[in-house]
Parts: structure tokens; C-alpha cells; sequence
């Protein structure tokens, strides 16, 4: 669990398609993952009259290397899911705040947002996407929401860093791996690491 940063330090990272936007995480329960939770912010809180699709994807690691020439990055492209709208939830976490929408590819803030929501994705059983104890994978997320010249998804920071950096990319298609990933900063001076929102639910197994 990473709690989304509902201060004025949080910041709400686009992560509309085509950008891709990726956090590391540690596996601590061997077992299929059975539910996945994102916090996110819609650009200046305008919400698009079609629900979004959503592509997850779980990745494996790749460490950043002991000179750090290379950042940390999601390595294979272990699970990957795609929701169309009515095929997951969404409710109000919390409103009345006050945070800032960051592109990371100009890079700079493009707005803010006052309302902060919980989107719930239950994966499937038949095929299930398994996790073990003590391993570093990657969480991907990418919405499309149809017209994104006016509707901007971002994805929470969370207050805390776990590890390395989360990263970004761009998909040659939805739900595509990037051709590259880009570690995520804080601007204006991209010294700080920046950490994504998420809960990742497992069901134990002995």
C-alpha cells in the first residue's frame, strides 16, 4: 500500500495515452494478485462523459546497475489487463484539496485539480497473474480516455518512496511497452523521486 498524498505536495502525473507511467513494488505474500487500487485526479476536475479504458500491467525488475549509469526499470511484461469502462469502479476519495497536474514530458505543471478518486480493478481468476515473496515487480498504468485534448488522467503521488523512482514512457500503441523509460522527478529542479499511489492485494497462499 501506497497512500495517495492528499497535501499540497501532491501531484497528479499524467497518464493518458500515449504516456505510461510505471512504480516499483515489494511482493511480501506469495500468491495470485486478486485486486489492484489506484488514486488518480482528472485535469482541472473535468471528468470525460465516457468512462475511460484502462491498461495494468505487471512487470519484472531490473535494478538500476552499481555504477548507476542506468536507473531501475520494469524489465518483462509479466501480466497485463485491459478494462473497458463498467468492467471496474470508481468512487470520490476525497475532495477539498488542492494539487497540481504535472506532464513529464515538457516537463511542467499544466494545471490542478481539487478532487482526488479510487478506481478498484478485480482481476481475473481463470488466468491469474502470481507473485512471490521477496520479489520486485513493476505496476503499469495507462488510460485512454477517448478525447485527450481535453480529458488528462494523471496518477496520484503518494507521500512516501519506497526504492527507486517511478518512471515514465510512451506506447506505440495502448497497453504497448514503451520503447524506453524515464525516471519521474519532481519539477521544477527534478532532484526529488516521485512515488506513485497504489494497493496491491494478494491472496495468500501456504
Amino acid at each position: 500500500l501506497q497512500i495517495p498524498d492528499t497535501s499540497m505536495n501532491g501531484l497528479d502525473v499524467k497518464a493518458t495515452d500515449p504516456k505510461i507511467l510505471a512504480d516499483d513494488f515489494l511482493c511480501t505474500a506469495t500468491g495470485p494478485i486478486t485486486q489492484i487500487r489506484i488514486w488518480t485526479s482528472w485535469l482541472f476536475d473535468l471528468l470525460p462523459p465516457q468512462p475511460p479504458c484502462f491498461s495494468l500491467g505487471i512487470w519484472s525488475d531490473i535494478p538500476a546497475d552499481t555504477n548507476l549509469l542506468f536507473h531501475s526499470r520494469p524489465g518483462a511484461q509479466l501480466c497485463t489487463w485491459q478494462f473497458l469502462p463498467g468492467t471496474y469502479t470508481s468512487s470520490l476519495y476525497t475532495n477539498n484539496v488542492f494539487e497540481q497536474f504535472f506532464d513529464p514530458n515538457i516537463p511542467a505543471i499544466i494545471g490542478s485539480d481539487t478532487m482526488i478518486w479510487e478506481y478498484v480493478f478485480d482481476l481475473p481468476t481463470n488466468n491469474p497473474c502470481w507473485q512471490t515473496n521477496g520479489n520486485i515487480y513493476w505496476l503499469s498504468v495507462q488510460a485512454d480516455c477517448f478525447d485527450t485534448n481535453q480529458f488528462l488522467f494523471g496518477w496520484k503521488t503518494c507521500p512516501t518512496s519506497w526504492n527507486d523512482d517511478a518512471v515514465f514512457g510512451d506506447s506505440p500503441f495502448f497497453g504497448a511497452p514503451p520503447p524506453f523509460w524515464m525516471e519521474l522527478r519532481r519539477s521544477p529542479y527534478f532532484t526529488n523521486s516521485l512515488d506513485l499511489a497504489f494497493e496491491i492485494i494478494t491472496s495468500q497462499t501456504n
